[in-house]
């Protein structure tokens, strides 16, 4: 239904609207020739009883209505009053064939724009368009009239509202410098924190940004003493340096030093505020010394590390009141940026640990392998590049003698085609290890009973074949010493991998244990279905790095108690390439970058981020999303609490075919519902 026409002007180069009252139909096309025949155009409807026309009027909008003076049932002035009744300002012009001149006079005075009679139709077309202009002025001047009106009512509350929106803007604009100086100030830190190699770098670093960059009158940074008594600065920049050095700052909250911002964030945990440094009850002691200084605010910001508070950042600025709101937001987030700085400084001593941990096995091993009792060669291409002393005791030959030497040519006619063939199936991949006995061929000519073993290695990131061989006798013994080695190697690796899972979970300190639980899980479903040991082996060790790739995103996402937004879901769903992309060029005997990649795949393709289907999805990965799905719903988040085993299972159970794989499915209900298997705590 169109809504009648109200306040608007009509164009006479618009189509018009023309409501005709008449009910002689050979009369009202005279009109409508009248108004075709003077390039008017227009739509028209006729009606000829006061119903219609109440009906037209509600449902269209009208620019003219064309009234015969009298007819059947009703007459022009009742049509009139109908118009006039609706509220629409617009020509109402009688066309009669028979009107009495007082009859016309009557209705021009009720409101009528104009009369004229059928036999003079000649003027219809220039009294619609006079009437029109005419109409279309009064719109104007009543608009006009409106808007003059208005001004002169709202004159005041437009002033006043200019003054409020002025002092509103003066306001935003002193908080939008604030915010772009915090801002600049939070990814300067973040830089310092990416370039600086030692925390003591980084703290002078970040007092040097918070008052060059920030506008900060003075930034110091203090640690607790090792009993956790006292706060003491070890880093300081401003003009606050003599305020900064006669700080006595504890942390008992008995004692009056020890109420202040910085001891109050370090024992409670949370950043602590003083916009008015002067009048804080809190700050009384040093009250004396800000009016010195000229600082007017002060914040203490709490430094972790491993969830346990540390130190403080402490922040001065000569006005009262420039803590705010998304101030502290952004103060708090550089806060954060710096304890995980803390925890990176932590990780990477771990790092240089494991790798000093790591050449010291290198340089076991090189001993064990020099003093070995057994002959242990690397062959590069089917040539020896390494040998150590006791293949001269068994084959004759000194190291020297045998660099560079062809491998095949130490072993005898009758084995050397066999060997040659297990070399090179080793040295493709095809196969890890081979083991068997052969006849070696002693330098002097003779045949030597050996014990032999292959398998890929790599040295300087290249692949060789690294070969073992030993007198019969001896095989035992030598077999016990390599086993020793490898051990050291597993341990090594296995140290290094619970190190970044340490990491993640530093990131995400609510699903701490999470990876351990679901690696463990997977790997008794993979037992559970019988899967080779080697292949529990990598599932077990897997779960302890398949969410690495949350170290990509941001801490506050990760712990955040209430629904992702759709960016945030979007940047936690990527953790799973960034984690692929992280080991991807990592040598690892199990797919660990593929298994990372494609946990959150499911059998539908619904999952992300490749959306395989079935059988592209590697059955790790398969094995992997159940464990990482069962856990999950078992466990406590930040954003829910822990919804139970039972829901776990019946999740599983209940999507077995559609997102899980049916056989790892029926595998993880038979190990909780038949072997009682409990998620290790």
């Amino acid at each position: 239904m169109n809504k009648p026409n109200d306040e608007q002007g009509w164009h006479m180069e618009h189509p018009l609207s023309v409501l005709i009252v008449e009910d002689s139909d050979s009369d009202a096309e005279l009109m409508v020739r009248q108004l075709r025949q003077a390039g008017i155009e227009f739509t028209h409807e006729r009606v000829d009883t006061a119903a219609a026309m109440s009906a037209a009027l509600k449902n269209r909008a009208w620019n003219v209505v064309l009234s015969d003076y009298r007819l059947p049932s009703f007459n022009a002035g009742e049509a009139l009053a109908m118009v006039r009744d609706s509220g629409l300002d617009i020509p109402f012009i009688v066309v009669s064939g028979v009107i009495e001149e007082s009859k016309a006079v009557e209705l021009m005075r009720s409101g009528a724009h104009d009369y004229l009679m059928k036999s003079n139709l000649s003027r219809l077309a220039p009294a619609v368009k006079r009437e029109l202009a005419e109409a279309h002025e009064r719109h104007e001047h009543r608009v006009a009239q409106k808007e003059l009106r208005l001004r002169v009512l709202e004159n005041e509350k437009v002033q006043a509202a200019l003054r409020a929106a002025l002092e509103e803007q003066r306001e935003s604009a002193a908080q939008i410098r604030r915010l772009n100086t915090a801002y600049a100030t939070l990814s300067q830190t973040n830089e310092a924190i990416v370039r600086m190699g030692n925390r003591e770098e980084l703290f002078d670093r970040i007092c040097r940004i918070a008052v060059d960059t920030g506008g900060y009158l003075g930034a110091w940074i203090g640690l607790l003493d090792d009993d956790g008594k006292t706060l003491a600065p070890v880093a300081r920049a401003g003009s606050l340096d003599d305020y900064v050095a006669s700080l006595r700052i504890s942390a008992d909250p008995g004692d009056a030093a020890g109420r202040g911002p910085a001891a109050t964030a370090v024992r409670e945990g949370k950043p602590c505020y003083s916009n008015d440094f002067l009048n804080d009850p809190s700050t009384a002691p040093w009250h004396e010394q800000a009016r010195a200084f000229g600082f007017r605010s002060a914040a203490a910001l709490p430094l972790t590390r491993r969830n346990f508070v540390v130190g403080t950042l402490c922040l001065y600025a000569a006005e009262t009141g420039v803590f705010d709101g998304q101030t502290r937001d952004l103060l708090v987030e550089m806060a954060r940026d710096v304890s995980f700085a803390l925890e990176n400084f932590d990780r990477e001593a771990l790092r240089r640990q494991a790798e000093s941990d790591m050449r010291e096995s290198e340089r076991l091993f090189r001993s064990v392998v020099e003093q070995n009792i057994a002959a242990i060669f690397m062959i590069d291409d089917g040539r020896i590049v390494f040998a150590n002393p006791r293949t001269s005791e068994i084959l004759g030959y000194t190291p020297g003698e045998l660099n560079g030497r062809i491998a095949l040519e130490l072993v005898a006619e009758a084995d050397r085609e066999d060997v040659g063939r297990m070399l090179q199936a080793v040295a493709s991949g095809q196969v890890k290890v081979i083991e068997r006995n052969i006849s070696g061929l002693h330098k002097d000519g003779s045949l030597v009973d050996i014990g032999a073993r292959a398998t890929l290695a790599i040295l300087d990131n290249k692949p060789m074949i690294l070969a073992v061989a030993q007198d019969i006798g001896e095989r035992k013994k030598a077999q016990e010493e390599i086993q020793r080695y490898v051990s050291r190697l597993e341990q090594a690796m296995m140290t290094t991998v619970e190190a970044v899972s340490t990491m993640v979970e530093l990131r995400d300190p609510y699903t701490a244990g999470h990876e351990r639980r679901v690696g463990e899980l997977a790997a008794a479903l993979g037992s559970e279905m019988g899967l080779p040991e080697e292949t529990i082996t990598g599932l077990s060790m897997t779960g302890y790095v398949h969410d690495i790739g949350k170290i990509s995103i941001p801490a506050e996402i990760l712990s955040k108690p209430g629904r992702l937004t759709a960016i945030e879901y979007e940047l936690v769903k990527n953790h799973s390439r960034s984690g692929y992309d992280i080991l991807k060029s990592v040598e690892f005997p199990w797919p660990l970058a593929e298994i990372i990649l494609q946990h959150h795949e499911r059998m539908d393709g619904s999952g992300y981020p490749q959306q395989l289907k079935g059988e592209q999805i590697i059955l790790e990965a398969r094995i992997m999303a159940v464990a990482d799905v069962v856990e999950s719903m078992a466990s406590h988040r930040p954003y829910r609490p822990a919804l139970g085993l039972d829901k776990a299972l019946e999740e599983i159970e209940k999507n077995s075919g559609r997102l899980y794989d049916p056989q790892v499915a029926d595998a993880c209900l038979r190990l909780f519902r038949q072997r009682s298997y409990r998620i290790p705590d």
